[in-house]
C-alpha cells in the first residue's frame, strides 16, 4: 500500500514464499542500525535501502521500528551513526544535545537548579549560538548576547 501510494513498482515486492529466507534472519539478526536484537517488544520491520524503489527482497533490510521511523528518508549511514552515538551518550551517562523542538518543550517545564536557570533560552539549530561562556571568579559570564548575561556559582536560595 506504502509503494503503491508513492508510485513504487511492487512487481518485485516481498512475498509469502520469502518467509522462510526473512524468518531465519529474524531469528538470527538484529537491528541494522543499533544493533539490537530482535523481540517481541522489539520486532522487525522492513527498511528500504533505497527509498525510491519498492519493498523487494534485495532493497529490505531488517530495523526495529524505533529505527525505521527515525530513518525516514534520510541517509541510512548517517542515522547509524546518530542512533549508535545515541546508545553510546545512554551507556555512559553523558547529556545529548536536544536536536527536536517537540522534546525540548517537553524536557523545559522539569529543567530546575543550578547554571540551567541562566540559559533557558531557545537557541535554534544552526541559527542561535553559544559563541563565549567565560568564568570571571564565581560568575559564568555570556558574550553572545546583546547583553552581558551573568550568574553566580555560589549564590543561595
Amino acid at each position: 500500500m506504502q509503494d503503491t501510494k508513492a508510485g513504487r513498482d511492487i512487481k518485485n515486492n516481498v512475498k509469502e514464499e520469502d518467509f522462510e529466507y526473512f524468518r531465519d534472519i529474524v531469528y538470527k539478526g538484529q537491528c541494522w542500525f543499533c544493533e539490537v536484537r530482535f523481540t517481541n517488544q522489539n520486532p522487525p520491520t522492513l527498511d528500504r535501502i533505497d527509498n525510491s524503489q519498492g519493498h523487494s527482497k534485495n532493497n529490505v533490510q531488517l530495523a526495529c521500528s524505533w529505527c525505521n521511523v527515525k530513518r525516514g528518508n534520510r541517509d541510512p549511514f548517517i542515522t547509524k551513526g546518530l542512533i549508535q552515538l545515541k546508545r553510546y551518550y545512554l551507556a555512559k551517562g553523558l547529556p545529548m544535545p536536544l536536536t527536536d523542538e517537540d522534546t525540548y518543550h517537553k524536557l523545559r517545564p522539569n529543567i530546575t537548579g543550578g547554571l540551567a536557570n541562566a540559559f533557558h533560552r531557545f537557541n535554534v539549530k544552526d541559527e542561535t549560538h553559544i559563541n563565549k561562556l567565560k568564568l570571571e571568579g564565581q560568575y559564568v559570564v555570556s558574550y553572545d548576547l546583546d547583553y552581558v548575561m551573568t550568574h553566580n556559582l555560589y549564590a543561595r536560595l
